[in-house]
């Protein structure tokens, strides 16, 4: 495989969007901040680690890191990229590419929290391995303890993002779930006293609960319009129709489900049951934002009607692609799932792992949804947990034990 830093290209057929140069990636890590993704079109602003099956000659790929991430960065190829990242010509960046890429998701001095002014860190859940993976590499795993810098990463993030949830007017009954889910994923523990140390100020004493939220709907009732129930049309037009999900009018819709979950650390599931012939996609969002389009934020995985699986995250109503897509083979009913834990980015099609890849983009929206793409496409059984619960069902389940 072939590595480089380089640009993002935006391409306008289909759903614009911006995606790796060529399109014919086999991975990627965006590099970019909030604002960058939100650009729709024009220059490329911000960078990208790309990695494609051969060696590519494209002049959006700035620095050719060659088919080893251990092989030294030079100096000359480490000022472009201290430019293209944003950073002071005086920052110091480590010897290999593997090294480099360590520093960019673990350096506090040079990664945003917030996301506003570059990326956001890597994030990790104590006692658990946090790794970066791009194209189906390992580019590295580590053991998170207390003091490694992926729990003060993760810490740092959940602080940003639950100070932006208060002055937005997030209900404490809602974020008191979160940080108890949050507390157990970074210490272990659910106490008076943890929470105080992770929330930020001015809030230490807005308190916690025990995290625990599962949300479904099989749209098993009289035909009306989707948001009659407990849904909103961020996008399109949708209605309950003889029992399932069905987008009726516009192209490229979502549906936002009202329940949040108490974490970001969830997944979301419905059942395939049509596709447009033409064009057609469907499929199931993640830590999807609350605000309305064009300003919406969501992780997308969808499946087309070319026997595809996309991965897709969307910032501020513009499309970027992530992860290759993958080949599957649409025969209806099909279930499609999509999982954010931490950074890792996971689909599955009929209980099958297609995308397991990192991307640190979105954090702290507890929503999911749906997506479609053309009308007539139709999805049932919308299922959401959070992961914590829904490891507990299986837990038990393994065990015999009903839940």
């Amino acid at each position: 495989m072939r590595w480089y830093f380089g640009k993002w290209e935006w391409f306008n057929a289909g759903d614009p969007h911006w995606r790796a140069p060529g399109g014919d990636h086999v991975g990627c890590l965006d590099l970019r901040s909030s604002s960058q993704a939100a650009q729709a079109g024009g220059v490329p602003s911000g960078t990208g680690l790309f990695c494609y099956a051969s060696p590519k000659s494209d002049p959006l790929l700035l620095i050719d890191l060659g088919d080893n991430l251990d092989t030294n960065v030079n100096s000359i190829r480490k000022t472009v990229l201290r430019a293209e990242l944003g950073l002071s010509p005086t920052t110091p960046l480590d010897n290999s590419a593997r090294a480099i890429l360590r520093q960019l998701m673990f350096d506090s001095s040079i990664y945003d929290s917030t996301g506003v002014t570059r990326w956001k860190p890597l994030c990790g859940a104590l006692n658990q391995d946090v790794r970066l993976t791009v194209a189906g590499t390992e580019i590295f795993a580590e053991r998170v303890t207390a003091a490694h810098p992926a729990r003060a990463a993760a810490v740092a993030v959940f602080q940003s993002d639950y100070a932006a949830a208060r002055v937005r007017g997030d209900t404490l009954t809602i974020l008191r779930r979160w940080t108890g889910a949050t507390m157990r994923k970074l210490y272990g523990i659910m106490d008076d006293s943890t929470a105080q140390l992770l929330l930020p100020d001015p809030y230490k004493g807005d308190g916690w609960a025990l995290p625990q939220t599962s949300i479904s709907d099989n749209f098993n009732r009289a035909n009306e319009s989707l948001d009659a129930g407990s849904w909103v049309e961020v996008t399109g037009n949708w209605e309950v129709f003889s029992n399932h999900a069905q987008l009726v009018a516009a192209d490229v819709a979502y549906a936002r489900h009202t329940t949040q979950l108490s974490t970001d650390d969830h997944k979301a599931k419905g059942t395939i049951i049509a596709i447009n012939g033409t064009n057609g996609g469907l499929g199931v969002t993640a830590r999807n934002s609350t605000d309305a389009s064009p300003n919406h934020d969501m992780y997308v995985a969808l499946a087309d009607i070319s026997n595809v699986l996309i991965y897709r995250k969307v910032v501020n109503g513009t499309i970027t692609a992530l992860d290759s897509n993958k080949t599957i083979s649409i025969s209806v009913p099909d279930d499609i799932e999509i999982e954010v834990n931490n950074s890792t980015m996971i689909s599955r099609f009929n209980g099958v792992v297609q995308h397991n890849f990192t991307d640190t983009s979105l954090s702290g929206q507890l929503n999911c949804g749906l997506f479609a793409r053309r009308v007539g496409d139709e999805l049932d059984d919308f299922t959401a947990d959070d992961l914590a619960v829904a490891t507990r069902q299986q837990t038990l389940s393994l065990l015999g034990v009903g839940v």
